[in-house]
């Protein structure tokens, strides 16, 4: 996964990364990933987020689709974590001056689609790609 995100990088195209996105990311800028005691396969769980960027007219709490055996363990300090669940386990990630916005958890999926969470996410994200900016930090 290296490669991508240092091509995309180079070529100066944004990037979003869902589940192994977020994980790859981690594991480029240095992090470590470890095994859940038990997979998330089709799990819900309530995240809560830090209002930046692609949560941006997204309640602070939302229920969001989880589909993954591996979480963050580590993460680097160049990169900034936006959202967890409500027992810590890492959900979103930024670099702090980049245009790469990862999850963990699946907006798509129909168990993040209460209040529209899932595809306000989404929406977000493209209108950041379209903008061409990065995400502002919460204040």
């Amino acid at each position: 996964m290296h490669g991508t995100i240092e091509t995309a990088l180079k070529r100066s195209i944004p990037l979003f990364g869902v589940c192994l996105g977020l994980q790859g990311l981690i594991e480029d800028y240095g992090g470590e990933l470890q095994e859940l005691d038990y997979p998330m396969q089709g799990k819900q769980s309530t995240v809560s987020h830090d209002g930046s960027g692609i949560f941006a007219g997204i309640e602070e709490t939302f229920n969001a689709g989880r589909y993954h055996s591996l979480v963050a363990k580590t993460v680097p300090l160049c990169l900034r974590v936006t959202a967890r669940t409500e027992d810590g386990k890492v959900m979103a990630i930024q670099p702090n001056s980049l245009s790469i916005y990862t999850v963990q958890l699946h907006p798509k999926s129909i168990m993040s689609l209460q209040d529209s969470a899932g595809h306000t996410l989404i929406r977000n994200v493209v209108k950041l790609v379209a903008r061409g900016c990065s995400i502002k930090q919460a204040s």
